[in-house]
């Protein structure tokens, strides 16, 4: 499966959650260059890929992803305020993990990671939300 493949199928997820959400991917440098940001906001960060054995019919690869799950946040907001936006980042990263579970064509080659950003300043925005990270298997093997 090629970059673009991959990445549209993690957007694909993404927006059948059932949550209203912008998607993006790309750099950091992208992100703060994107305008008329929406809240919450799923950002894929540039993925890496590693290959099968190139002397086997398997052309499985692994992908190394990193998202991060934003929810509108102040410059005030209380420790309560923080911790609900945090939570809300991570349940809807944890429906794409589960939906992402669902397919047949993937699985997680690691047990995804969830670490909670407090207020963070993503150029003149304010966020809470969460950063997922995982290893992916695609698989797209060949009979004969």
């Amino acid at each position: 499966m090629e970059y673009a493949e991959v990445q549209s199928l993690i957007q694909t997820n993404v927006e059948g959650l059932g949550y209203e959400v912008m998607f993006g991917h790309g750099r950091a440098e992208d992100f703060k260059l994107l305008k008329n940001k929406k809240y919450p906001l799923v950002w894929l960060d540039p993925m890496e890929v590693s290959g099968s054995n190139p002397n086997t019919f398997d052309n499985t690869q692994s992908w190394s992803i990193s998202m991060v799950f934003l929810v509108k946040a102040t410059p005030t907001d209380q420790l309560d305020e923080q911790n609900s936006l945090v939570n809300f980042g991570e349940q809807i990263a944890n429906d794409f993990i589960n939906k992402l579970d669902s397919s047949d064509r993937l699985e997680f080659a690691s047990k995804p990671v969830i670490k909670p950003l407090h207020r963070t300043a993503f150029g003149t925005d304010h966020t809470s939300g969460c950063i997922l990270t995982f290893s992916l298997i695609v698989y797209d093997t060949y009979t004969c």
